[in-house]
Order: structure tokens, then C-alpha cells, then sequence
């Protein structure tokens, strides 16, 4: 588990963010580590669009590491390309 759970009659702290499930409101629990997951899932979304990397035709693990690679390279000539516009 990420967070750890409330019991039974601890008190709710104070600016959680509540949600309705079974008619009931309960607090949703933070995630501490959303902010250094988002950029980690962006990244993997990227290479994903790359047919090469989203199917491993590649058996030698060289040649995946040099796929991976240059669609890395890719995506971030992509980046700063768009972002000098």
C-alpha cells in the first residue's frame, strides 16, 4: 500500500479531499509519490507511440537498447523543437 489506512474512528485530518462511495463519504487518500511518478508515466506514454518500442521485434537486448534509445533521442528533439517555435 502507498498510504497507510485510517481505522474506524481516527479522525479525519483536516483538507483531504473526500469522495462519495456506497452513499457514504470517505477520504481519498493522498499518494506522496504522484509527483515523481507523473513525469515517469509521461516518458513511458511517449516511447509507447513508437510501434518499434510498444512491439519488441528485437530479440538481442542490444538492439532494444538501441531502439529504445533512438526513439528517446527522438521524443526529445520532438520537445525542444516545439518548444523553440
Amino acid at each position: 500500500m502507498i498510504s497507510r489506512r485510517r481505522r474506524a474512528g481516527d479522525p479525519v485530518p483536516d483538507g483531504t479531499p473526500t469522495i462519495r462511495r456506497a452513499n457514504r463519504l470517505r477520504p481519498r487518500p493522498r499518494d506522496p509519490n504522484a509527483r515523481h511518478r507523473w513525469p515517469v508515466e509521461r516518458t513511458n506514454s511517449w516511447l509507447r507511440n513508437w510501434r518499434r518500442v510498444s512491439t519488441r521485434w528485437e530479440r538481442n537486448p542490444d538492439y532494444w537498447l538501441a531502439v529504445i534509445q533512438a526513439a528517446a533521442a527522438m521524443v526529445a528533439w520532438q520537445m525542444l523543437e516545439h518548444s523553440f517555435r
